[in-house]
């Protein structure tokens, strides 16, 4: 059943309260079906995308590098599964056994924890577990047959394969949506954000508030509660909610935010040669593969997880050298700006003719408590607190990855004859450090561990302190990796959703 909020009177009491129709919390959902388990799903926006709800994103990013908390964040049904681009990979098995250095420990569940529920993930996406494991990468495009020699076995380079899912079947409501309105188990309310966890005097969350957009105000009650509002919303609403005083003191809620920062003209390389066959390039030239040190090479050197991608340089000097038809790209920058197939057959006369390529890196990013999001004094229209978010400046030891990511692409581009590649002067001045983050990957403000003092929540996602309130979503994750993180969250979500629908059917 879906009503909208303002429909609604009063409430029953369910088994499961998920908060947020995002990737997570569809996730989670789809676990509960035909399970007859009683449960409900909250989302504070509509059906559709609604501009009048975008105010409830509103906050403050204060720190040397910015966020737009607005407009990377969505409230609808579906929520950030109708922004994500649906490229996908799951972390490394090895990421799994430990952490990214310094005082913070890894993950609590091992890759074996999680595999089953990523093929799972694969599955309702569209796109094959198996191809993350193999060689297909270089054939993925002419693109990628350029530069295949990298990942040679003697060398410090390796490719990295991504898939990406369909614009279908990326956003989990074209999967779910139609089927939980129609469950006579579930509730599904719209226009209902939760402004409060009220906590009885055990250990036990009673009943979450939930608002409409008008102000409309109504007390949800279950036995279990699963929070899946995103790495901003979720220490948001702990931090602002009626909940013990230990759990909000908790130093690792709204700590520890994470992104992938990325750095385009990292470098040149100077290669001879041209790609052909441009229409097996695809429409995004090759962006769904690129490379990175090996996991021996990052370890010696202590570097962080990166992603090298190559693109034909868009420099209008280099243009002019090496495209013969210059006068009718004069007047698309912007087309080509864009790298698609058709773009580039049409202006360039059916191939890719480019000596210079451009190196964009982008890095994995260390948990560190000097990335924060805390409470401002100012209020929504709910009277809850408005989010300020700490984004520090890059560290050394991500400033340090790029570099060596850069300099061990010059080092293979020797070895394999391929070319050329020079340091620009933008990274040897570190001026590209300065520049803003293009991804909107928000990550680590409630994280996973084995105890209390690593962590927010345990590997069974259940914060610590309450018996019945679990976190599911990247701020769940104790560290960053490379990849974009929706693949991850979704199989997180199952095994939580399995989980929980173990609990009920036990119970009973």
């Amino acid at each position: 059943m879906h009503e909208d909020l303002d429909n609604i009177d009063k409430l029953g009491e369910y088994d499961v309260c998920i908060v947020g129709s995002g990737p997570a919390g569809l996730a989670v959902a789809s676990k509960l079906i035909n399970k007859g388990i009683k449960f409900i799903i909250l989302e504070s926006g509509e059906v559709n995308p609604n501009q009048q709800f975008r105010e409830l994103n509103e906050g403050y990013s204060i720190g040397p590098r910015r966020l737009d908390l607005v407009n990377s964040r969505l409230r609808c049904v579906g929520g950030a599964g109708k922004l994500w681009a649906g490229v996908c990979r799951p972390f490394d098995p090895e990421e799994f056994d430990g952490g990214v250095g310094g005082d913070f420990k890894g993950w609590p569940i091992s890759y074996g924890d999680i595999e089953k529920y990523y093929k799972e993930a694969a599955s309702v996406l569209g796109i094959s577990y198996e191809k993350f494991f193999t060689e297909d990468w270089r054939e993925a495009s002419q693109l990628a047959e350029s530069f295949s020699s990298f990942a040679g076995t003697k060398g410090i380079l390796r490719g990295v394969q991504y898939q990406r899912s369909s614009s279908k079947n990326r956003d989990l409501s074209n999967l779910y949506q139609d089927v939980l309105f129609k469950d006579k188990n579930c509730t599904f309310l719209t226009n209902a954000t939760v402004t409060n966890i009220v906590q009885s005097e055990k250990d036990i969350v009673e009943y979450v508030v939930i608002k409409s957009f008008s102000g409309k105000e109504v007390n949800v009650r279950a036995k279990t509660f699963v929070l899946c509002a995103g790495a901003i919303e979720n220490p948001r609403v702990l931090l602002d909610s009626s909940i013990s005083t230990e759990i909000k003191n908790n130093k690792f809620v709204g700590a520890c935010f994470m992104s992938h920062p990325a750095f385009r003209g990292a470098a040149t390389l100077t290669k001879e040669g041209f790609l052909t066959k441009c229409e097996n390039i695809g429409d995004n030239l090759g962006w769904d593969f690129g490379f990175e040190m090996n996991t021996s090479e990052r370890s010696k050197i202590n570097a962080l997880r990166h992603n090298i991608h190559l693109s034909p340089s868009t420099d209008v000097k280099v243009i002019k050298e090496n495209a013969s038809t210059y006068a009718a790209l004069k007047n698309n920058i912007e087309l080509l700006m864009n790298y698609s197939n058709k773009a580039w057959c049409k202006l360039v006369g059916g191939r890719l003719d480019s000596k210079l390529w451009d190196l964009h890196i982008s890095v994995e990013q260390e948990p560190r408590m000097s990335n924060y999001i805390k409470l401002s004094k100012d209020k929504d229209r709910h009277g809850r607190s408005k989010v300020e978010i700490f984004w520090d400046s890059v560290s050394d030891r991500e400033m340090k990855t790029v570099f060596e990511a850069a300099k061990a692409v010059g080092r293979e581009a020797m070895l394999t004859n391929v070319g050329i590649c020079r340091i620009s002067q933008g990274l040897q001045s570190k001026e590209i450090f300065k520049q803003d983050d293009p991804v909107n990957h928000h990550i680590g403000t409630t994280r996973m561990a084995k105890c209390l003092e690593h962590g927010v929540v345990d590997s069974n996602l259940k914060i610590f302190g309450l018996s019945n309130l679990f976190i599911s979503g990247s701020s769940v994750f104790p560290s960053s990796s490379i990849v974009n993180p929706t693949y991850t969250i979704i199989a997180l979500s199952l095994r939580l959703g399995s989980h929980i629908a173990n609990q009920k059917k036990s119970s009973r």
